[in-house]
């Protein structure tokens, strides 16, 4: 399944959602553009992608310079083919727009970055290997979406053998498909990817954010009513 579209309209413009789409998307044409040049890819690449085991190299001998820390925020902005930049970026322009809308642009912003430093340094744990890819952060936009919109509706593409259709499905199923986006590799051993375990995870570590949204938005109505 592939989603499309969603029937759930925003009260404001999502500026930071843009904003991050507009940044992955300018970091991926200037990689196609440094392919012309495979040494410079290459380089590229190491620089800026996240490496678990030279992170924690460097905190281990006491380097907490900026160059350290650079790669857990960089990484998430860079992507591993064109399959993998574009499904990001569909998962992310369908949903993101909404959780900014919900949090407001600064905490969306916060929460987006913090998705993205969780899921690499979880994947460094379990499979220590160079990444790079937004996929940790947008799986982290896809739980707090489902959480904050269980029953918003859904035009999602699904394949039925030889057939093909549109149908308007819940949230849930749409948002759990997000892993079935095909991740292309290219010069960095493995991609951060959002698995269904790490869904769940993410779906029980947004719940705060539901109950302060939820609280937020009844003190709102109080103060419209009063």
């Amino acid at each position: 399944m592939i989603p499309l579209r969603d029937a759930n309209p925003v009260r404001s413009t999502p500026i930071v959602n843009r904003l991050l789409l507009a940044i992955n998307l300018v970091a991926w044409i200037y990689v196609v553009y440094l392919s012309r040049q495979p040494g410079a890819l290459d380089a590229f690449y190491e620089r800026y992608s996240f490496d678990w085991l030279e992170f924690t190299r460097r905190i281990a001998a006491g380097d907490l310079g900026v160059d350290t820390f650079v790669p857990l925020i960089s990484h998430m902005f860079l992507h591993g083919g064109w399959l993998h930049v574009i499904g990001n970026m569909l998962y992310l322009w369908i949903f993101g727009d909404n959780v900014e809308d919900r949090l407001g642009s600064a905490r969306y912003l916060v929460f987006y970055l913090l998705c993205g430093i969780v899921a690499a340094i979880g994947q460094g744990l379990i499979s220590p290997s160079p990444m790079v890819g937004a996929s940790g952060a947008i799986a982290g936009v896809l739980g707090a979406y489902l959480l904050m919109y269980p029953t918003a509706r859904i035009s999602t593409l699904v394949f039925l053998g030889l057939f093909i259709t549109i149908v308007e499905l819940p949230a849930s199923p749409s948002c759990a498909s997000a892993d079935t986006q095909p991740l292309s590799r290219s010069r960095i051993s493995r991609t951060s990817g959002a698995s269904p375990r790490a869904c769940s995870f993410l779906r029980s570590s947004v719940a705060p954010i539901r109950h302060a949204v939820c609280a937020s938005d009844d003190r709102t109505q109080a103060t419209e009513v009063a």
